[in-house]
């Protein structure tokens, strides 16, 4: 919690929020403390609920004196899971005394937000700092596609020399990050386009230029996911190709090694029974068998190699 002493944030038909605002940060309440928090600060309890459902739709939504932005952020899953990153929701709940940041999980952007308001409270009214957070949800899809991009490209260099599915469906819980990171900008970019477009907040020039900013860095994210996605598909595509066709030249030189073994073996066998058959009083009976199995073979890579099936 944090309390801060500055100019008020003004929402349009609204009390202005006044000087000793409280910056409040809620992380994965229980039931009691969603009770708790909606009763000391009077607060929509459907709002907190709201925020903490998987399901969350970004949006922005108003109730009597508090205003909820619902907007979505990435969250890195650093042990084997089904995907590398997760979208998950997070709030921000503004009301006349108090801004309640909400959400599931612990985010480093939230404490980085409490930092850059702490340093800079007097400098820019709280409509920018609201602006700044999420500039840092923008910053970190960003982030998040260019790591994602970083790990498609490591699997692709063990592709090159692979003939098992383990890298395809690396790649495949790439693209599931990176479908996540769609859909979520696509949310995130409605939210800032209706804050623009229908301004509830009285912001200052400073705010209104960093909203504008945010706006073109989450469009930036949404098409660097959505481009690096498409690319993905199509290597996923290329590389299921390379892998089937990696096994069928496998096959094909099993094939081939058995069939020129098969040449000398077949020699021996024959010789090996115990029939009379021709020179098997040839002291040189061996050798003359053995160059006859020579030459047949090198006839027949010979003639594999015509045929370009080696």
């Amino acid at each position: 919690m944090f309390k801060t002493e500055q100019s008020p944030l003004c929402l349009q038909d609204q009390q202005p929020i006044t000087a000793n605002t409280l910056w409040l940060k809620l992380i994965n309440p229980n039931p009691a403390e969603i009770s708790d928090f909606a009763e000391k600060y009077d607060i929509p309890r459907e709002f907190i609920e709201a925020v903490l459902d998987p399901h969350a739709i970004a949006r922005i939504q108003q109730q009597q004196n508090t205003t909820l932005i619902l907007s979505h952020l990435p969250l890195e899953h650093l042990g084997e899971t089904h995907s590398a990153f997760s979208t998950q929701a997070f709030g921000l709940i503004i009301g006349p005394q108090y801004v309640l940041m909400v959400c599931t999980n612990e985010h480093i952007i939230f404490d980085r937000m409490l930092q850059h308001h702490l340093t800079e409270q007097n400098q820019y009214p709280l409509s920018y700092f609201i602006f700044r957070l999420l500039e840092l949800v923008a910053d970190q899809f960003i982030y998040a596609t260019k790591v994602v991009n970083q790990r498609v490209v490591e699997v692709e260099e063990e592709l090159k020399k692979s003939i098992k599915n383990k890298q395809i469906f690396t790649l495949l819980k790439h693209s599931k990050s990176l479908n996540r990171f769609t859909n979520a900008l696509k949310g995130n970019s409605k939210v800032l386009t209706a804050l623009h477009t229908q301004p509830r907040f009285a912001s200052s020039e400073a705010a209104d230029y960093l909203l504008l900013n945010v706006m073109v860095e989450t469009e930036q994210a949404s098409a660097m996911a959505e481009i690096h996605n498409i690319n993905l598909c199509n290597l996923m595509d290329a590389y299921s190709a390379a892998i089937e066709n990696n096994l069928s030249l496998l096959v094909q030189y099993l094939s081939i090694y058995v069939i020129v073994g098969a040449i000398p073996l077949g020699i021996a066998s024959l010789f090996g029974m115990n029939t009379p058959l021709p020179m098997q009083e040839n002291p040189y009976a061996l050798v003359y068998l053995a160059l006859i199995s020579v030459v047949i073979t090198t006839l027949m890579i010979f003639y594999f190699k015509k045929r370009q099936i080696i």
